[in-house]
Parts: structure tokens; sequence; C-alpha cells
């Protein structure tokens, strides 16, 4: 991980954003002033040049940690619209799944425990996807791999 820039101002908390090199994917910390973020001894910390955080654990600070991870918008290959009928999770806890088409939210749908598929709303269509993972009351969230069942429609319009 790298320490990308960490933004502040008198009026907000300060917000730093660290970039993962190896999958290019970037994450927020708020109200964290981080200077470096290292991975020692089999833990990430942030640091200012006075303290040090550790970046895991159940709490933050004995508030359950809200956790969200969000994939890049696919068209999945194809330029025709298509329907996303179900997606299918590996994971062992309850997960809210929230779907954008074509940059257009389209609500929030929870995953039951154990069960891995999630069926996504009928009648939503278009080009481009994008969907996000959030956990349930601070349950932590693992996700293992996702997929998708998608129906292609034969009009590329």
């Amino acid at each position: 991980m790298r320490l990308i820039a960490t933004l502040s101002s008198p009026s907000a908390p300060p917000i730093t954003y660290v970039t993962n090199l190896k999958v290019g994917e970037t994450t927020t910390f708020t109200n964290y002033p981080f200077n470096w973020v290292v991975f020692f001894n089999g833990e990430y910390l942030g640091l200012t040049r006075t303290k040090e955080y550790t970046l895991g654990g159940e709490t933050d600070a004995g508030v359950a940690i809200q956790a969200a991870a969000k994939l890049h918008p696919t068209n999945f290959d194809t330029k025709h619209k298509k329907r996303v009928l179900y997606s299918y999770l590996s994971t062992p806890s309850r997960v809210f799944v929230d779907t954008d088409v074509d940059k257009k939210s389209q609500g929030l749908y929870l995953s039951d425990k154990g069960a891995q598929r999630v069926q996504m709303p009928k009648g939503l269509q278009g080009h481009y996807w994008q969907f996000a993972f959030r956990n349930l009351d601070g349950e932590p969230l693992k996700l293992d791999g996702v997929e998708f069942l998608v129906d292609v429609l034969s009009r590329k319009i």
C-alpha cells in the first residue's frame, strides 16, 4: 500500500487516500491524518509524526466498522444491453449488494446468511453495471469471490 494524499480543513475531518499498488485500487480513511501507511509484523499501521494507528480490529473505538467494496463499472464485454439476473457471492456473512445501472442507483439488496445467491430486481437493463458490497451492522465483510448471471439482450441500442 502507498499513501496518496491526506486532505484536511478546519471545518472537516481529514481524509486519507491509500492505494494498493498490486491491484491499483484506492481506499479512503476518514479522521486519520496519516503521513505513512506501512505493513509491519503482520499488521498495517497508519503513522503520523507522533502516533501510530493499527488498521485492523473488530471495532473503531467501540463503534461497529462500516465496510464497503465497490467494483469498477462493467459492460460484461458486450455492447448489447443486458440484465443481471443474479449475483453469486462467496461470503460467510450477510451482505448488502448496491447496484448502479448506467450510472443510476437502483437500491440495496440483502443476501441471506449462508446463501450466496442474490436475486437482482426484475426489469433492470442497461449497458454498464456497477456493484458495491457493504457489511451489515459491523459484521465482517469478507468476499472470496463474486459472479453474475447475465442475460445479454439481442439489440445493441
